[in-house]
């Protein structure tokens, strides 16, 4: 899990106008296409269990605090309600999710393809390698002016 961290470092940094906290982007309004005869659904929500009621009070506290979820007072007609779902972990805590099958069923589906895993990686080793670029022009230059010559 380390090396992960390693490698994904750097990406947050030369990105850091998206990114401010993990997980969060920022100033980006997802805009959906929906199909033409769409009607704002309003499902209702999932009982939780009673041995999760405080530990989900707590992740949503938690969600609402770092500004993931936001607390809706007023549900107008055009809104769309979809229910949670809620897991426990393996190390006890929960994991909250949208069940948003419903939503799924009326949005119109693009037509492009998927980037493969293969082209994601690709891409993130050409931003890891810019860096190793730079300082490898300085070391040349530095060695140059020391009158070391260097064979690559």
């Amino acid at each position: 899990m380390r090396k992960e961290l390693n490698i994904l470092n750097p990406c947050s940094k030369n990105l850091k106008k998206l990114f401010t906290e993990e997980g969060k982007v920022n100033n980006y309004e997802l805009k959906l296409k929906l199909k033409p005869d769409f009607q704002p659904i309003q499902q209702k929500g999932r009982r939780v269990a009673v041995h999760l009621q405080d530990k989900v009070d707590e992740e949503m506290s938690r969600l609402e605090s770092i500004g993931h979820v936001e607390r809706v007072y007023d549900i107008d007609q055009e809104s769309i309600v979809s229910p949670e779902c809620i897991t426990t972990k393996k190390d006890g805590s929960v994991k909250i999710t949208m069940d948003s099958r419903a939503l799924n069923d009326n949005c119109i589906k693009s037509k492009h393809q998927m980037p493969s895993i293969d082209s994601i990686l690709d891409k993130i080793a050409l931003l890891l390698a810019k860096p190793r670029k730079a300082s490898q022009a300085r070391q040349a230059s530095a060695a140059s002016k020391s009158g070391i010559s260097r064979k690559s």
